[in-house]
């Protein structure tokens, strides 16, 4: 999309939101579509190349509106309203086209809610541990995002050293020499933030390494964080480098921010987990005013449980 054409789709999508609201009123309050509606809609592999945006406006229209609950219909009452004003939308847009970073809460929340999963599954595997014996591990490469989980959470953190020799990357003997030596100690390191693409020097944790030594420590959570380089998996090139192959056999966890080389506005954080289970296990928490029928059923994915806030834009 060029500028003249950012400018017609601009044109239009303020033409339909205008027309949104002046027919709201004549909308239901909630849907009627039944979960899942939207699959048969979904191609089954990825596009090979980028649809017309055109396309792409005509199917919120056509798909997104009428399976939304109207939070802004005269007729809405639920626990609380959503504050919205046509000024507010204005000033998103200005936000948006800048694009400046204020960096709230993106890879760290990834890795505080991959923490609290881990800690959370270490504790049910071993019910007599203390929580002052638990320890995340990162490196002297790794992102402030491991401290700061370790600090919100009240764990200790070890940054295990790594070296220019080995080009800043952790090594699985550095991993092995640290768990036999905590083990002896009464220790028990629980997750590792393994890193691909460290911010100060874009080292890369030898995963494969790393999921050798896994296979003597089953209980270890490895979460990896590729905030900046992950998105360059798509490319074909690069995987080997970036050890793709061993974060899908090893990796417990996996963040890359898509508002980096994603070509996303900011904030995209992805999180993908092996299990999503572990991760529902350690943030459930279902007061009445948020039951539902399909919820009770697990015929929906209620993504309240997959991190911490329970709104998400």
């Amino acid at each position: 999309m060029d500028i003249e054409q950012f400018r017609k789709a601009g044109y239009q999508a303020i033409d339909r939101i205008c027309d949104y609201y002046y027919t709201l009123q004549d909308k239901s309050v909630v849907s009627s579509v039944k979960p899942g509606y939207l699959r048969d809609s979904l191609p089954v592999e990825a596009p090979e190349a980028g649809e017309d945006f055109q396309k792409i406006a005509d199917d919120y229209q056509k798909f997104i509106i009428p399976g939304l609950t109207h939070w802004q219909h005269p007729s809405f009452f639920a626990f609380f309203p959503t504050g919205c004003t046509f000024e507010g939308m204005l000033a998103d847009l200005y936000a948006s086209s800048t694009m400046n970073p204020g960096f709230n809460s993106t890879a760290s929340d990834s890795a505080l809610i991959a923490v609290v999963a881990a800690r959370s599954l270490y504790q049910r595997r071993h019910p007599s541990v203390t929580q002052s014996s638990l320890v995340i591990y990162t490196t002297t490469q790794t992102h402030s995002l491991g401290l700061k989980a370790g600090l919100i959470l009240g764990l200790s953190v070890r940054a295990l050293e790594v070296t220019w020799e080995d080009k800043f990357s952790l090594r699985g003997e550095t991993l092995r020499k640290a768990l036999e030596g905590d083990e002896r100690e009464g220790k028990k390191p629980f997750i590792l933030l393994a890193t691909v693409g460290t911010t100060s020097s874009g080292a890369i944790d030898n995963v494969s390494e790393i999921g050798a030594v896994m296979k003597d420590y089953p209980d270890l959570w490895v979460h990896v964080d590729a905030a900046w380089a992950g998105v360059a998996l798509s490319c074909p090139e690069h995987r080997e480098s970036l050890h793709l192959n061993a974060i899908n056999e090893h990796a417990h966890s996996f963040c890359t921010n898509f508002h980096k080389w994603g070509l996303t506005n900011f904030d995209a954080s992805t999180l993908w987990v092996r299990d999503r289970k572990y991760l529902t296990d350690a943030l459930d928490v279902t007061p009445p005013f948020l039951r539902s029928a399909e919820g009770d059923a697990g015929t929906v994915i209620d993504y309240r449980n997959w991190h911490l806030a329970l709104g998400r834009r």
